[in-house]
């Protein structure tokens, strides 16, 4: 602006950012970032690196699953079952870790009325610590 009558001067205005003004880009806008917006940045980062690290057994065949089941039940073994499930976010829910109580052609009985469906599971295993 003129200071002698107000008025509005374009040069004045084109001087100050071509010399004064020094825009400052992505800086000024990062500083817009919410506490709110990294937590959520950080926690979606966090869930990818579970999602690509998780130890996702091979699935083993029905007649496989069958065979363990029976061995486990025989012999009174503990077991780790994973069922063939995913949660909301595409995480298998940890394993089952029981001995079987019981089991028929389709299903087997965990004890305290659990039943868990052969087809759903993705493999069965051994636990480490066997009889106890």
């Amino acid at each position: 602006m003129n200071n002698k009558n107000n008025q509005y001067d374009p040069q004045v205005v084109q001087n100050f950012f071509d010399n004064v003004y020094i825009d400052r880009g992505m800086i000024k806008w990062q500083g817009f970032f919410l506490s709110d917006h990294t937590v959520a940045i950080k926690r979606k980062r966090n869930d990818n690196k579970i999602f690509y690290e998780q130890k996702i057994p091979p699935r083993m065949k029905q007649g496989e699953i069958r065979l363990k089941v029976a061995r486990a039940y025989e012999e009174q073994l503990l077991v780790e079952i994973q069922l063939n499930e995913c949660n909301r976010d595409l995480l298998f829910e940890n394993a089952i870790k029981s001995r079987i109580k019981g089991f028929n052609e389709d299903s087997v009985y965990l004890g305290d009325g659990k039943f868990v469906s052969i087809s759903m599971m993705r493999s069965i295993r051994l636990a480490n610590n066997g009889k106890g």
